[in-house]
């Protein structure tokens, strides 16, 4: 019966190091391209780009690059985000901004 216990035991103790074995991630920094590492919020379009709302602007990450709107090169009003949200109905980006509103982005483009 001790055996058995103990077998028991050992089995269930090494369940969670294999089920953690499952996940592997990769981090995605301004060293790989994205405006700013403080991240505020993300979303994802239909298309399957990542939406990424930073202090720095707004990044749209395809997976194999990034591409970063600011208010020097888009209508953003303010390249200190706080929210994005992708309305699938609309196929637009909503991009809100810390004290300047609103950005709306047309995925059509």
């Amino acid at each position: 019966m001790a055996k058995v216990l103990i077998l028991l035991f050992l089995t269930i103790s090494c369940i969670p190091i294999i089920a953690q074995s499952d996940y592997l991630f990769k981090n995605i920094s301004s060293r790989d391209g994205l405006s700013n590492d403080f991240v505020r919020d993300m979303d994802v379009d239909g298309k399957g780009f990542i939406w990424i709302a930073t202090e720095e602007g707004l990044n749209r990450w395809t997976g194999n690059g990034n591409t970063i709107y600011r208010e020097n090169n888009s209508g953003l009003a303010s390249n200190e985000l706080t929210t994005v949200y992708y309305d699938a109905k609309s196929n637009s980006v909503w991009a809100g901004s810390r004290q300047k509103g609103i950005s709306i982005f047309d995925c059509h483009i």
